[in-house]
């Protein structure tokens, strides 16, 4: 959320530098994103907190830290016109989604551009005006964080017996294109907005398209402001990859009871700088905002926290959030939450919003009385270390990757409802999903000789039951089969496994291994796999022989090389040349590749010496590195 700090100033007195400013909401718990620029702070609103996505709800937050009031703005509070549901402006089919949708019908408005303040607030936000009309729109919804949007009537369709603007979900395949011009094709899933002959003119709380936007010969306008079911919001905004200004804000849950103070200070500001006549507003308001109240015992404050406070000042700190105590009976209290605060439904809430606003760094630090727990390490978890150094020194190497994929429309996966991203919208269910575009990097860099492994969790569906398991992958290039397999033997014999009792099937293209009708693992032909808990099922841990590594105190110097070869030269040859020169030589990796000309790359190759003795020698690591480079150009580039 940007804050521009001239605009903040029109609701509370700053008595702060814009650095000192930053820092405060940082400590409120809203960080200060980069640096302040022309007295503009972004601040990062991660959590559900709907209301600071709001100039207004900053000045809130700031007014708490100083105890200072907030100005609020001017709004129209004398409508003569009835708010009713007529059904001439609004029409609602998905009633499940659509919370509050309140429209207004204005006539007789004039276009033109803004005043100073408004096109200067609205850039130093971010956003460019256009005219006084939408201007207003983007305004109001900075200042209360409700998004608005306004529609010509003149551009809607008209049918007998129809609403101008009709919610429903949209049919499978249904074509929208925004007012940017991104054509999104639409499901069952996605809530719309229609005019009278079932032309699109919005997705719900994301966008709307350009035909029915307002333009300079608009006259007659409907204004509208809604709340939807947020989750249903922000599927359709992420599965279509649309960030807008009110698809951020509608994927939080907004306050219903905000929508028509909203909608009066934009009529307010519409009648000053548009004029106009209202004729008609229309509001469906069916699932009504309710007041919460919380009980809250004053002593979770010190149980909670170690922080011994006065009732006084734990109810002071509540009043300057917004809330109000209605009553206290002995250490029970009843606490109204403020309608703004759609985050607060716990008594825990109430508990961190005094410490948020006492100060965190204030809560005293306690030594621990008590012994430490005994701990406990699962047998999965001893098990997979054991595997893990195992693996390594096989000459492998250990690899991290999230467990989310892009869907591969297979019979058993996990398909996320709400995923954060169109490309990472299912759970794997198998590591070499995850584990074979590592390996593609690997070759990309110019490595082609490696063996890498994964030690993690697959996820499918079981009937209507969802599983997880544990398993551990491995994926080699430019190797054998017999030295994967020979690897995978000398794994289970290190395991305390004997060969001689397994029984080995081949299904398709992999080679399955059972030992007493349990499948423990899998041979393809670019690795294995293991199903760890049915290993742990029958391998003692305890027996298990430990892996030693070498350590030590040694003299360790590592040297760049470049080389100039044909791009298509084999990188492992010359990997391999450089380990060939010296026994003192511990490793040799790639570092970086530079293009010199449409035939040959400059390669630059790192080169670890280790020597326990420490008689490392810079004469000698000089003619090693000649050596090398002469067979290299030798072999390789001739």
């Amino acid at each position: 959320m940007k804050v521009p700090i001239n605009w903040l100033k029109n609701y509370i007195d700053i008595e702060h530098s814009s650095k000192e400013f930053g820092d405060i909401m940082t400590n409120l718990e809203f960080m200060q994103d980069g640096p302040i620029k022309n007295e503009v702070i972004d601040l990062e609103v991660r959590q559900n907190r709907p209301d600071v996505l709001s100039i207004l709800g900053v000045a809130r937050e700031y007014a708490a830290f100083t105890n200072k009031p907030v100005r609020y703005p001017e709004q129209k509070n004398d409508i003569k016109v009835a708010w009713g549901t007529q059904k001439k402006i609004i029409n609602v089919e998905a009633e499940d989604i659509v919370i509050r949708f309140t429209a207004v019908k204005i006539n007789n408005i004039k276009i033109n551009i803004s005043p100073d303040y408004i096109k200067e607030n609205l850039q130093a936000y971010g956003i460019q005006p256009i005219n006084n009309i939408v201007d207003i729109t983007n305004y109001v919804m900075l200042e209360y964080g409700i998004p608005m949007h306004a529609f010509d009537t003149n551009k809607l369709s008209i049918a007998e017996n129809r609403a101008l603007l009709n919610l429903r979900m949209a049919q499978n395949g249904e074509k929208f294109t925004t007012w940017q011009g991104t054509k999104v094709t639409l499901d069952t899933n996605d809530l719309v907005v229609a005019d009278a002959n079932n032309r699109l003119v919005s997705i719900g709380g994301i966008t709307g398209e350009e035909e029915s936007g307002i333009s300079e010969g608009t006259k007659n306008i409907i204004l509208e402001a809604a709340n939807y079911e947020y989750a249903y919001i922000r599927r359709t905004a992420v599965k279509h990859n649309i960030v807008t200004e009110s698809s951020i804000r509608h994927s939080k849950i907004l306050p219903s009871n905000m929508v028509g103070i909203a909608i009066k200070r934009a009529l307010t500001l519409i009648q000053e700088l548009a004029g106009g006549e209202i004729e008609l507003v229309e509001d469906y308001y069916k699932k009504k905002q309710e007041n919460i109240t919380i009980k809250f015992e004053s002593s979770e404050i010190e149980r909670l926290s170690g922080l011994k406070l006065e009732d006084s000042v734990i109810e002071n700190l509540l009043l300057r959030l917004g809330f109000e105590v209605l009553s206290k009976n002995n250490n029970v209290w009843e606490v109204k939450v403020p309608s703004w605060r759609t985050d607060i439904t716990l008594e825990a809430d109430l508990v961190e919003e005094v410490l948020r606003l006492y100060g965190y760094d204030k809560i005293p630090t306690t030594q621990i009385n008590t012994a430490p727990p005994k701990q406990i390490t699962p047998k999965i978890l001893l098990l997979e270390n054991k595997i893990k150094d195992i693996l390594v020194s096989l000459g492998l190497q250990e690899q991290i990757t999230e467990p989310l994929i892009e869907a591969q429309n297979i019979e058993n996966e996990i398909v996320l409802e709400n995923p954060l991203n169109k490309e990472k919208n299912s759970l794997r269910t198998s590591l070499k999903q995850t584990l074979l575009p590592v390996a593609e990097n690997y070759i990309k860099a110019g490595k082609n000789l490696f063996g890498l492994f994964e030690v993690g969790k697959v996820y499918y569906k079981n009937g209507e039951t969802f599983k997880e398991e544990k398993r551990v992958q491995t994926i080699y290039n430019n190797t054998s089969t017999e030295k994967i397999k020979g690897d995978l033997q000398a794994l289970l014999l290190k395991l305390g496994i004997n060969l001689n009792k397994i029984q080995t099937k081949k299904e398709g293209d992999v080679f399955n291994y059972y030992l007493d009708a349990i499948i423990i693992c899998a041979l393809h032909n670019i690795g294995f796999e293991l199903y760890t808990e049915n290993i742990e099922k029958i391998v003692d841990i305890n027996k298990i022989p430990a892996v030693h590594f070498k350590t030590g105190f040694v003299q360790r110097i590592e040297e760049q090389v470049t080389v100039e070869v044909k791009k298509d030269s084999d990188l492992s040859k010359i990997e391999e040349i450089f380990m060939g020169e010296s026994d003192k030589i511990y490793s040799v990796y790639l570092t970086d590749i530079y293009k010199v000309n449409e035939e040959l790359n400059a390669l630059t190759f790192t080169i670890v010496f280790e020597d326990v003795n420490k008689k490392l020698t810079k004469e000698y690591i000089t003619e090693i590195k000649e050596k090398a480079v002469y067979n290299i150009s030798k072999e390789v580039i001739n």
